[in-house]
């Protein structure tokens, strides 16, 4: 462990060196120094653990010496050690990075041995926190990039620096998985490569059929010890030596994989695979939502080119232009999976049920996060709509029991696309009870009373008021009153009665108003 005394007095030196000799201290190799710029020359060349620093030397003074050494090494910790007992002068030098202030009379070779080591491992803690703090900054800001554009090529160049801030590469590529083969959904490379973008190669060929198979990253330390997969050749004429290639997760099910290749042999580690791995969990959402979204207008493409080509044949074509738009909007809406189904008579739905919820939520007292939470609940509880056949949507009739049974299972299946996320775990209770009865009868787990949540309550009679208020393709609006009155009528059977009651205490101070 090496060690820079920078002491210009001898005497004091020379104690110093005697104290860590004594303490038994044998791991430190001392070096010595009498002056600031020697310190700083002795710094530029040579590689140290820690500085043990005294303020007052015959060049430099006070805290311009500390800044100083700071500014030339700001990695290596420094124990300040001084002859004056100012604790105004201490306080400054900690609060600008010190680790330690240290008297010279007051301070023997048993304590100096401890302060330099915990000065060296808190330095080293600091540095691993600072590290792994810039690291998330870094992912956030790629999740962002990646995901600010419906189409990745317009900002992958971007999204390939930020990477390199976290892991050195020469060509760093996406894949998917696409049937049997293999699409280059982005490419960067500093070689020319015949991988480009769009390019597809059999899967088969590649390191991502290991990845699927295995659900883990693959690390290839040298080209030209070993090629694991057909590819790798190809990888090797280009001038790679080694490559990482972590997965993309979808729905527990690997869809590609973000594969870095570098023209060094043993260019990746654990330590790399751990980055790449916190990576690619931010990034994947975004990733299939472009993958999703690029499918779609694919097939919007090819629908246009069919109806240009096949206008004899105007009945099929029809039909075949429906279900095409029918997939596309499907697609769509998993991709903004927040955003409620399209019918006409539900548009605005979901946002004057989250308004209602925040109104009666307030009138009975519920806390920030309930009201968060609750809030979250209103605005995604009919996503699971989108998997109701659009027949039973918009029938003009009443549903029969097995289409009954159907919409059902939609607030169950909201739920289960929603919950990957854990910052809805708080909603899910909710969309899940909000069709529960007050008096039992309701579903899916027939719960009564308290049993069912109170923001499933509140949700169940915000969304009750706006489905009453707003037309079906079944019947007419209802009015305010009209609605208010079934309320009050089912309170106690349908209803929590308290909800009911702030609910109307709301509707009426807004009447009034």
């Amino acid at each position: 462990m090496k060690v820079l005394l920078v002491e210009d007095n001898h005497g004091d030196a020379r104690l110093i060196q005697e104290k860590l000799k004594r303490a038994g201290a044998k791991e430190f190799e001392i070096s010595y120094v009498g002056r600031l710029d020697e310190a700083l020359i002795k710094l530029e060349a040579e590689a140290f653990d820690i500085v043990l620093l005294d303020l007052g030397l015959p060049d430099s003074q006070g805290l311009n010496t500390f800044t100083k050494v700071q500014e030339q090494v700001p990695d290596v910790p420094i124990v300040m050690l001084s002859g004056l007992a100012d604790e105004s002068l201490a306080l400054k030098t900690v609060q600008l990075g010190a680790q330690d202030y240290l008297m010279k009379g007051k301070v023997d070779g048993d304590l100096l041995v401890r302060a330099i080591r915990y000065a060296i491992e808190r330095k080293r803690a600091e540095d691993k926190i600072a590290h792994y703090a810039k690291r998330l900054e870094i992912i956030s800001e790629l999740t962002q990039i990646i995901g600010s554009s419906p189409d990745i090529k317009d900002v992958y160049e971007t999204f390939a620096a930020g990477v390199k801030q976290l892991v050195d590469f020469d060509q760093v590529t996406i894949t998917l998985v696409e049937e049997d083969n293999l699409r280059f959904l982005a490419v960067s490379s500093s070689e020319e490569t015949e991988f480009i973008s769009d390019a597809t190669v059999p899967v088969a060929w590649t390191a991502t059929l290991w990845v699927i198979t295995n659900k883990q990253t693959n690390i290839e330390s040298d080209f030209e010890k070993e090629m694991q997969f057909p590819i790798d050749e190809s990888h090797y004429r280009e001038g790679m030596r080694s490559a990482i290639r972590a997965p993309l997760f979808s729905k527990g099910k690997v869809f590609g994989t973000l594969n870095l290749n570098s023209r060094r042999p043993n260019a990746y580690s654990e330590t790399e695979r751990e980055i790449l791995e916190e990576l690619t969990g931010h990034i994947a959402i975004a990733i299939d939502n472009n993958r999703l979204y690029t499918e779609a207008i694919r097939k919007r493409k090819e629908l246009e080119f069919a109806h240009q080509q096949l206008a004899d044949k105007a009945s099929v074509l029809a039909k075949q232009r429906q279900e095409l738009d029918d997939a596309y909007l499907n697609m769509a809406r998993t991709i903004i999976i927040n955003q409620e189904a399209s019918e006409s008579f539900t548009v605005g739905h979901s946002e004057r049920v989250a308004n209602l919820c925040r109104k009666i939520a307030s009138e009975i007292g519920f806390s920030k996060e309930g009201m968060e939470q609750l809030e979250k609940a209103a605005e995604l509880h009919d996503l699971g709509r989108i998997g109701i056949p659009k027949e039973i949507l918009l029938k003009p009739r009443v549903l029969t029991a097995e289409e009954q049974a159907e919409v059902r299972r939609h607030q169950a299946r909201s739920a289960e696309l929603l919950r990957p996320s854990a910052s809805l775990n708080g909603s899910l209770p909710t969309i899940e009870c909000y069709h529960e009865r007050y008096d039992g009868g309701g579903y899916p787990k027939g719960l009564k009373g308290e049993e069912i949540p109170l923001a499933a309550r509140v949700l169940a009679v915000a969304d009750a008021y706006d489905a009453m208020t707003s037309p079906r393709p079944y019947r007419p609006a209802m009015t305010s009153e009209e609605a208010m009155a079934t309320l009050k009528q089912e309170s106690g059977t349908k209803w929590d009665p308290i909800v009911v009651e702030a609910f109307c205490r709301y509707i009426c101070q807004t009447t009034r108003v």
